[in-house]
């Protein structure tokens, strides 16, 4: 949240990328690379992390090729074109063979794609102040999720001059930390470390030449648990395309926006034609 004195107006954004449709809720596999002219039955383009429901029959032409990982399974296809590629209920091929089939890397542990909140993406709701200078302090970690128990805080440097009150408390509002500082940046002190459970919030006051802004928010630690799954996960040296988006869905899927924005932006600059991508790399 950012509090200025201005009035704030809701701004719906919409980012040109498919919306899940009534018929891919039923999702039973993801697509996690495409290249080439890969379309669905009503002629739409299947983009990357589209989700595919066994009703649906996908076209690729000549020279184009899509990845497909199942949701229950982990599975990975890869399809080559010119084919028809249609899925039954449990999420098995028909009719096209797939050029290769294996285990997804980064699905060989307990965790299992659930990417619903991908499709969301399409839509973006922010909050614009009519009346504030342009640019935030761009704090980060935001949350609302973190990986690490002692996070390192930095932000955006107002100017020479500027100071900076950070305050973090917890959930029943005891105030854990407050300091105000030259520089736009603090490591957590290792006696502060973030506990499973824990819920904080933090406040962020900029001052310069007498003007302050304020911006605030909410995280919390993974459980440790999910932290050594996500381990586990973790794209090796080399990995492709498909493995290291699958481990993008899942900091998602755990609400690590931070960390999946890195490899959103990442992937993204890989394929930079694809929208879906585009638009996750900037949520």
């Amino acid at each position: 949240m950012v509090v200025f004195a201005g009035r704030l107006l809701p701004v719906l954004i919409l980012a040109c990328v498919p919306v899940m449709t009534a018929e891919a809720q039923d999702a039973v596999a993801m697509v996690t690379d495409v290249s080439g002219k890969v379309s669905f039955r009503d002629g739409h383009s299947v983009g990357i992390t589209a989700q595919i429901s066994s009703q649906q029959i996908l076209t690729l032409e000549n020279g184009s090729r899509i990845v497909l990982v199942h949701m229950k399974t982990g599975e990975e296809f890869v399809f080559g074109g010119p084919c028809k590629i249609h899925l039954n209920a449990e999420g098995r091929p028909e009719g096209a063979q797939p050029m290769s089939v294996r285990k997804a890397a980064a699905l060989q542990g307990s965790i299992r794609l659930k990417p619903a909140g991908l499709a969301q993406a399409s839509l973006v709701l922010r909050e614009v102040d009519t009346n504030a200078p342009t640019g935030t302090s761009e704090f980060a970690p935001r949350g609302p999720v973190l990986l690490e128990p002692l996070p390192e805080f930095h932000w955006k440097a107002a100017g020479t001059g500027a100071t900076y009150r950070l305050q973090i408390s917890d959930r029943g509002g005891e105030l854990l930390l407050d300091l105000t500082l030259d520089e736009p940046g603090l490591k957590l002190p290792e006696h502060l470390a973030l506990t499973e459970g824990g819920s904080y919030t933090w406040v962020l006051r900029t001052t310069i030449k007498g003007e302050t802004q304020t911006e605030s928010g909410k995280f919390k630690l993974l459980p440790k648990a999910q932290r050594e799954q996500l381990q586990l996960a973790l794209p090796k040296a080399g990995a492709s395309f498909s493995e290291r988006l699958v481990y993008a869905a899942f900091l998602d899927q755990f609400e690590l926006r931070d960390e999946a924005r890195k490899h959103w932006k990442a992937l993204a600059k890989e394929r930079s034609e694809d929208e879906a991508l585009k638009a996750l790399s900037e949520r």
